[in-house]
């Protein structure tokens, strides 16, 4: 999971962010792990809990490592997500919103050599 959460921290856009001040709790149930979330002055930082539990942020979403990939590469909604029960938010939705809008997309198959 902290490599994902590592790949997200690459494509934040950092300007966009800028203003932005989102806090989350992230659990992934297929792991038993749990991370906080903070994108703050246009950084994307993360931390290891000791437990499973949400803490004390407004916001916990629990998922597995491979549904919430599936949201950071817009291979689905939020609204999706939920509605298809790989994602549950516990506390309002916004900030997971608010992350995942952030996220810019790359071109994985762009071409290495070009004159």
């Amino acid at each position: 999971p902290e490599m994902v959460l590592d790949n997200c921290a690459v494509k934040l856009n950092g300007p966009s962010a800028s203003q932005q001040h989102v806090e989350f709790t992230i659990v992934f149930t297929d792991r038993d792990e749990s991370f906080r979330v903070f994108i703050d002055s246009g950084t994307l930082r993360h931390r290891r809990l000791n437990t499973i539990s949400g803490g004390d942020v407004s916001t916990t979403i629990r998922t597995t490592v491979q549904a919430f990939i599936s949201l950071t590469s817009e291979l689905s909604t939020v609204d999706q997500a939920i509605e298809s029960d790989s994602v549950h938010v516990e506390g309002p939705v916004e900030p997971l919103a608010t992350f995942v809008s952030l996220l810019d997309q790359f071109d994985v198959f762009f071409p290495i050599i070009e004159p």
